[in-house]
């Protein structure tokens, strides 16, 4: 069985369009570094810094002006002692608990100044489906 052979057109464009694309830049970029870290526990009813940098403080967000409300649960705000400038990748990771198996870390308003993280357990039983206090660690990478 005889194979059909490109046009020779389309060969010549192909090659020609190898030897003209971009070299690739000499330049070293610089890596990611890790600029702030930490485990913030949870214990007697405050969380705290347990270890990490010392770049970032810790508290829990408070309830909202107004008529008292109940204690802040599971909503806690992160710090960063300066700005940090430009952007920046975030992890966060929940350290489960007997009492919450599954406990399960969210991030948000990420801003240069602080990010927020809400804690909770997501085991499938709706009675047990809710915001909580726990510990949990981040890394903020730039």
């Amino acid at each position: 069985m005889a194979t059909k052979k490109a046009p020779a057109s389309t060969k010549k464009g192909a090659a020609a369009a190898r030897a003209t694309a971009p070299a690739k830049s000499a330049a070293p970029t610089a890596a990611p570094q890790i600029t702030h870290h930490g485990m913030i526990s949870f214990d007697a009813g405050q969380y705290s810094h347990a270890s990490g940098t010392n770049n970032w403080s810790v508290s829990p967000i408070a309830w909202p002006d107004g008529p008292p409300g109940p204690p802040a649960v599971g909503q806690v705000l992160v710090t960063f002692a300066q700005p940090i400038k430009g952007p920046y990748t975030l992890m966060v990771s929940a350290c489960r608990s007997l009492d919450a198996p599954m406990l399960v870390a969210n991030y948000g308003e990420l801003g240069p100044t602080s990010f927020v993280v809400i804690l909770f357990n997501a085991v499938g039983d709706q009675s047990y489906t809710s915001v909580r206090n726990g510990n949990f660690s981040f890394v903020v990478i730039q």
